[in-house]
């Protein structure tokens, strides 16, 4: 689940010459998919997160990120971002295309808030549940705090599955990294509500993101 990152390097015409890494199946997967669909050019570089190290080179993970977590993109100027609110905040505001939304203005604000939201109690209520040392208790708190952050979500952000997007009325990246976090349900043993479902598999069904998706596993 956790065992792999990619580490790209974004080509011209990008104006900025960026370093992205990221796991297959972790939250960092949404960079890829989102920069993908943002058109954004980069070239992969497999990590071994385990190891901390680039899989082709072997060279030290922690050279290009000290704290050795995905998703990390490393700016020109040698800015380092890595967080995923951060990360998918910035390829959204560099996109390369229209496929993308929420580039600026008040949805870019909402944008923002709906990755503060899915990094802070989404991805912390599933993502939690992959804790191998909790016991039988501290399971079933973790599995009812996890759901009662689905049911919020789907209150909160999906107007009790009414909503396609997270954002307007068309895909960002806060849909990439939502769709991926609900993809953890299965690792973990849980059943989201049928409105988190529909969303996240509409979303992993779009075009653009199963062709993304479809490029990640490829790398």
């Amino acid at each position: 689940m956790h065992g792999f990152a990619c580490f790209l390097v974004c080509l011209p015409p990008s104006p900025l010459n960026t370093q992205n890494s990221y796991t297959k199946t972790s939250c960092g997967a949404a960079s890829f998919i989102s920069a993908t669909i943002a058109g954004i050019d980069f070239e992969g570089f497999e990590v071994d997160i385990g190891k901390h190290t680039l899989v082709k080179t072997n060279e030290d993970f922690f050279a290009i990120n000290p704290k050795g977590n995905v998703p990390t993109i490393v700016l020109e100027d040698g800015t380092l971002l890595n967080e995923n609110v951060a990360t998918l905040a910035w390829i959204a505001a560099n996109a390369k295309n229209d496929k993308v939304g929420a580039k600026e203005g008040p949805n870019y604000f909402l944008l923002i808030n709906a990755l503060g939201f899915l990094a802070s109690e989404l991805h912390q209520g599933i993502g939690g549940l992959f804790n191998p040392s909790l016991d039988e208790p501290s399971k079933k708190t973790a599995v009812a705090k996890a759901n009662d952050k689905i049911a919020k979500f789907v209150a909160q952000f999906l107007d009790g599955g009414k909503k396609k997007f997270l954002v307007g009325d068309s895909f960002t990246p806060a849909d990439a990294y939502a769709a991926v976090i609900l993809s953890w349900c299965g690792y973990v043993g849980l059943t989201p509500p049928a409105e988190a479902d529909a969303y996240a598999s509409a979303i992993r069904d779009l075009p653009d993101y199963k062709a993304a998706a479809e490029l990640l596993a490829q790398q």
